[in-house]
């Protein structure tokens, strides 16, 4: 865990130094047929303009570092949730986030 929170820790120095909006940048890990593990490190925060998310696969995100606030439909209502060190998230082909 002390790799991934030194690279957040970089990652986020330098948004500070270029002042730019925060953004999410993605590493492949592996890739296989029909699978790809990347680590996606993004470091916008509460004050960056939220966007939204679909992914044409399906998705399994682990938060190793950080937090956020994930949104989606459910139901009728919109869902909301923090996203802290240790969550998981599901994402079905095709569904908004």
């Amino acid at each position: 865990m002390g790799k991934i929170a030194a690279e957040l820790e970089r990652a986020l120095a330098h948004r500070k130094q270029s002042g730019g909006p925060g953004h999410p940048a993605a590493r492949m890990l592996a890739q296989g047929h029909g699978w790809t593990a990347e680590d996606v490190v993004c470091t916008s925060g509460p004050r960056d303009r939220s966007y939204e998310e679909q992914h044409s696969t399906v998705r399994i995100a682990l938060v190793a570092a950080g937090s956020f606030q994930y949104r989606a439909p459910r139901g009728l209502r919109l869902g909301r949730e923090l996203m802290t060190p240790g969550s998981l998230l599901l994402g079905t082909p095709g569904q908004y986030f």
